[in-house]
C-alpha cells in the first residue's frame, strides 16, 4: 500500500511554510475560505482554478490538475534550464570533437573535400590520356615487331632462293 503525498497535503505543508491561513489564501486567489478548505482536502483543481493558484503562489497548475510533474514554476524552469544546458554541453563537445577530428585530418570540411575531388578528377583524366599513349606505343611496337618478323622472313626467304 502506497503511502503517497496527495496534492492537498503537499498545498497544506507548502502554505503553513508561507505562514498563510485558509482565510487569507482565498482573500488572495479571491475565493472563499470553505473551497480553499475542499481544494486543501483533495477537491480536484479545475483549470481556471489552478491558473489563479499558479499566478498568485507560483504553483505549477499542470501539477495543481493532476499531482504529477514539478509542484512549483520555477523547478520546471531549473528542470528546462538544466536539460538546456545539457545540450548546450553536449553540442559543444561534439563540436569541440569534430573540430579534432578536422585538426587531425579524419574527417575534411566541404570545401576540402571539393578541392579533393577536383584532384583526384584532375589525376583521373592524366591517368586517362597516360593509358591512352601506352595503348599507342604498345600499338607502335607491335607494329614494328610485324614489321621486323617480315624483314626477317624476306631475309632468310631471300637467303633460301
Amino acid at each position: 500500500m502506497s503511502q503517497e503525498i496527495t496534492v492537498g497535503e503537499r498545498l497544506k505543508f507548502f502554505f503553513k511554510e508561507k505562514g498563510l491561513t485558509q482565510v487569507q489564501i482565498a482573500e488572495r486567489v479571491g475565493t472563499t475560505q470553505q473551497v480553499v478548505q475542499r481544494l486543501l482536502n483533495n477537491k480536484p483543481f479545475g483549470k481556471r482554478t489552478a491558473e489563479k493558484w499558479s499566478k498568485e503562489f507560483g504553483l505549477n497548475p499542470a501539477w495543481l490538475i493532476t499531482g504529477q510533474g514539478s509542484m512549483m514554476l520555477e523547478e520546471i524552469n531549473e528542470e528546462i534550464n538544466t536539460t538546456k544546458n545539457v545540450v548546450e554541453l553536449g553540442a559543444n563537445v561534439f563540436a569541440e570533437q569534430i573540430l579534432k577530428m578536422i585538426s587531425e585530418g579524419v574527417i575534411y570540411p566541404a570545401s576540402v573535400v571539393k578541392d579533393k575531388d577536383a584532384m583526384i578528377k584532375d589525376k583521373d583524366k592524366e591517368i586517362q590520356r597516360l593509358n591512352r599513349e601506352v595503348g599507342a606505343l604498345h600499338q607502335q611496337i607491335e607494329q614494328l615487331q610485324n614489321d621486323l618478323k617480315g624483314k626477317s622472313a624476306a631475309q632468310t626467304g631471300a637467303g633460301v632462293a
